[in-house]
């Protein structure tokens, strides 16, 4: 299963994880009845009875067991294994109850496993991959078809379970149908939302936002997007092994003025990678100042006194306008940057886990809203960071201790301290959060969430 958070809302739509996180982003029970801590290391779960899967057979603890092994299994290379390969056993005790034992004591369990939605064991068994051409779970919509580049359908689940109660409207979906178009172009979606040929989409341009909150037919929604905002940078190459430069270009982009004029207040300045509201956020870590004065001298201490000519690649289209910004503040230090648009595919396989290319401008989600959510992956891992496999002994050993601190309030000091080290080393320039402009037709009820997930279930169109 892949990690991209569209991808995400697409799977959500017909599978389901024990916990979820609701609309306020509070984390609740889900699959689950109750949970309970026996122990440092032991988590107890009971699942609801009665939960059907679309082929009408019961959600049981095997379900569960089944799953999460999977996404573990090193033959199947989930992206997500990492989020839960703190998981050391998983116990079945009966039909409804199981208990998952940890290698150390883990806090963010709970907000990781709400990523990991339960399949069908008797299914995924019995099909093997050929499961995944017409998947099913207990989601509140069922599987339809999909064709690949261009859509993918959903219908109602007239039987669905109804959701925990703790998130009304409980009950089965308000729409009859879902349909996913792929249309990768804002341009292209911003003109079939005004023609009414899609109903809900964001990923538009600031520019784009405005025009369309001039349409009496649209509603655009300024939404906080749980995402970082940053160009990695190649320490393993140089001129980017050198911190002298690393800090050169931290200080040569005007952060502030690209806020206010490419933007247009969809972003807010971070130091870092974290921003208010997540676990391990100090808000007393300056950002780099601009001062390209100073980035000059640095480079030219670096021995780059004429600067250099660098590839920056980035994936989505709709950031072409910032890229460009990003280039013209680093040119003016001497810096000279061609923007390069390339599939996210490409970018992390053949680039960024085999720490080849020069600079990537892109952004991480952190929906866990705890620091390791976009760190871990990217910076702290002792190998495949998504940052050109990036490692440093101190930030890794920060995380390492973090994750295994269940105090909310101690693993928030372990993340302060790792993000001073990360900061101050530099592997990439710190630029902004990400706000969303998210853009949906007037006669469409729709929530629009913190974490870029479509949550649909309750969602309905005036006709």
């Amino acid at each position: 299963m892949h990690r991209k958070r569209v991808t995400e809302s697409v799977i959500q739509q017909y599978a389901e994880p024990l916990f979820w996180r609701t609309n306020d982003m509070r984390v609740i029970p889900h699959l689950l009845e109750s949970y309970e801590f026996v122990d440092d290391l032991t988590w107890r779960l009971k699942l609801r009875k009665g939960i059907k899967f679309h082929d009408g057979t019961e959600l049981k603890a095997e379900d569960v067991k089944f799953t999460l092994e999977r996404i573990l299994d090193p033959n199947q290379n989930s992206p997500r294994a990492s989020m839960i390969d703190e998981i050391d056993t998983i116990t079945i005790i009966d039909d409804y109850t199981l208990e998952i034992k940890t290698k150390y004591p883990s806090g963010p369990l709970m907000v990781d496993l709400t990523y990991q939605e339960i399949l069908p064991k008797h299914a995924v068994e019995a099909q093997g991959e050929d499961f995944f051409k017409n998947p099913f779970s207990t989601g509140p919509f069922k599987f339809v078809e999909w064709v690949p580049g261009e859509r993918i359908v959903f219908e109602k689940n007239p039987d669905y379970w109804g959701g925990p109660a703790e998130v009304p409207p409980v009950g089965p979906p308000k729409v009859d149908k879902l349909i996913f178009k792929v249309i990768p172009d804002s341009a292209t979606r911003m003109q079939a939302l005004k023609a009414g040929e899609i109903h809900i989409s964001y990923g538009f341009t600031a520019d784009q936002a405005e025009e369309m909150a001039k349409d009496p037919n649209l509603v655009v929604e300024k939404v906080r997007a749980a995402r970082s905002v940053f160009v990695f940078l190649n320490t393993h190459k140089a001129p980017f092994n050198d911190k002298r430069v690393r800090h050169a270009l931290n200080m040569a982009v005007d952060v502030d003025a690209i806020i206010q004029n490419v933007l247009k207040g969809y972003g807010r300045r971070i130091a870092c990678m974290s921003f208010p509201g997540v676990l391990g956020h100090d808000p007393n870590l300056e950002p780099f100042p601009y001062d390209p004065d100073r980035a000059r001298q640095l480079l030219a201490e670096a021995g780059y006194p004429d600067g250099f000519d660098a590839v920056m690649m980035y994936d989505e289209e709709w950031r072409k306008d910032q890229a460009e910004a990003i280039a013209y503040y680093l040119g003016q230090v001497g810096v000279n940057v061609t923007i390069q648009l390339m599939d996210w595919g490409t970018i992390k396989n053949e680039y960024l886990l085999k720490a080849k290319g020069d600079m990537y401008f892109g952004s991480w989600g952190c929906g866990e809203l705890e620091l390791y959510g976009n760190v871990n992956s990217t910076f702290a891992r002792e190998k495949d960071t998504y940052a050109f496999q990036y490692h440093n002994d101190e930030v890794t050993r920060l995380m390492k201790e973090a994750l295994a601190t269940l105090d909310p309030e101690q693993r928030a000091q372990k993340f302060m301290e790792l993000e001073r080290i990360l900061q101050e080393d530099a592997p990439a320039i710190w630029l902004w959060e990400q706000f969303d402009p998210w853009v949906y037709r007037k006669e469409v009820t729709f929530t629009p969430r913190t974490d870029e997930r479509y949550n649909l279930v309750d969602a309905d169109i005036s006709v």
